[in-house]
């Protein structure tokens, strides 16, 4: 997408690290992302289910979701998964924001609008 888009800056929000770290490893990439501790993401369980059984904050959760949205909705392109319901939503912000679809890869399913 950035040689198609002739872009060199991508913002990351991401719960993989590794996939973060490959990504500042390509050369011609600015890779920018919000400074967080995202090894609070690291587990099998639902985000829910670990601050239900007080394993993690849920304000912490909470803040670095909303700043990831907010700033992934100001982009003006989409690389992420429409499976999951915060990569579609930001898809949904950005075409709000913007008044039309963004040009966008999927990893797993085609956009289509949720009833």
């Amino acid at each position: 997408m950035a040689r198609t888009y002739n872009t060199s800056q991508v913002f990351v929000a991401s719960d993989d690290n590794e996939a973060l770290q490959q990504l500042k490893s390509l050369p011609d990439l600015n890779v920018m992302y919000l400074a967080l501790d995202r090894s609070i993401l690291d587990s099998h369980w639902y985000v829910e289910d670990r601050i239900r059984h007080g394993l993690l904050d849920a304000a912490i959760a909470g803040e670095s979701a909303i700043s990831d949205l907010f700033v992934l909705a100001s982009c003006d392109y989409f690389v992420g998964t429409f499976s999951s319901h915060f990569g579609a939503l930001a898809y949904e912000l950005m075409a709000a924001d913007k008044g039309y679809l963004p040009p966008y890869i999927s990893l797993d399913l085609a956009w289509a609008p949720r009833h």
